[in-house]
């Protein structure tokens, strides 16, 4: 019970410290989400935030229905994480051998195959709800990444002058 306890604010006090980065960046409104308490140095709005929501949560569903629409995000996570692993895997083909190639491609396959299976298998309630979830949030993804698209490409450039497996952007 304490070891749950302790896991969920650890998680909710992440979720704050990362709702305070992308307001301090303008990802998110700065005022309200980029703010810091004086005195504490917390995400003091944020925090609040999160125990607003985690409560309306709280009230709102069952262990059952949050525990789905938790797994329907978390499925569809790593099935984007093995679709990148598959596209760096393919983009560096002629850099590696091609044991390794199968290897690294057969291993994320084999993760995709593994996510998409288990995303499938929810319930259609949670793929309803985690749906219009994601649609109503992708505008604001889109939206984030082009204005920020060039800081994000200098970065990148920046950190693959040091790392060689990283690809750089195009036009540059």
């Amino acid at each position: 019970m304490l070891g749950s306890l302790g896991s969920g604010l650890t998680g909710k006090v992440a979720a704050a410290r990362l709702l305070y980065a992308m307001g301090r960046d303008e990802v998110l409104p700065r005022r309200p989400f980029g703010y810091l308490d004086p005195v504490r140095n917390n995400p003091t709005y944020n925090i609040l935030l999160i125990g607003v929501c985690t409560l309306a949560g709280a009230l709102c569903l069952d262990l059952e229905h949050a525990g789905e629409l938790l797994n329907f995000g978390a499925f569809l996570s790593f099935i984007g994480v093995n679709l990148a692993a598959l596209r760096q895997s393919y983009m560096h083909r002629h850099t590696a051998g091609r044991a390794q190639i199968i290897r690294e491609m057969g291993i994320s396959a084999l993760g995709l195959l593994f996510s998409l299976g288990m995303w499938l298998s929810l319930p259609v309630l949670a793929k309803v709800v985690g749906g219009a979830w994601f649609w109503r949030g992708s505008p604001t993804a889109a939206g984030a990444h082009v204005a920020f698209a060039s800081p994000l490409d200098r970065s990148i450039s920046q950190v693959s002058e040091f790392h060689p497996r990283i690809i750089r952007p195009t036009g540059q």
